[in-house]
């Protein structure tokens, strides 16, 4: 076995405080989100931070899935989504040299000065 001296075992034991310490600053504000979203209001008003909610409801999920606006939402999305990518894709092939298609562009685009 190796030895490992006071200084080595010092700085992985902060390493580690630190690594925890890290962890839960990042885990933290989502583990607040999802019990705030399963929580009553009362519960929400209650408290500051909230960890685990008292009472257990999905009354804002049923809202949301209820809901008309989050389908037309998600329909706007879709459409922005193929049209930018409809748009991109028709802007990448006018622009790519096309076997067929580059020379009459080479002939439309030359200008000639005699």
């Amino acid at each position: 076995m190796i030895y490992r001296g006071l200084g080595n075992r010092l700085f992985d034991s902060i390493n580690v405080m630190v690594l925890i310490l890290f962890s839960l600053i990042t885990v933290l504000p989502f583990v607040h989100v999802i019990a705030t979203s399963f929580a009553t209001q009362q519960d929400y008003m209650q408290s500051k931070f909230l960890l685990v909610p008292k009472q257990f409801t999905t009354a804002a999920y049923q809202y949301i899935i209820s809901n008309y606006l989050l389908l037309h939402s998600l329909m706007i999305t879709i459409f922005i989504t193929v049209a930018g990518l409809g748009e991109s894709t028709a802007q990448d092939v006018s622009l790519s040299p096309i076997p067929i298609v580059y020379p009459f562009l080479q002939k439309r685009n030359s200008v000639r000065l005699c």
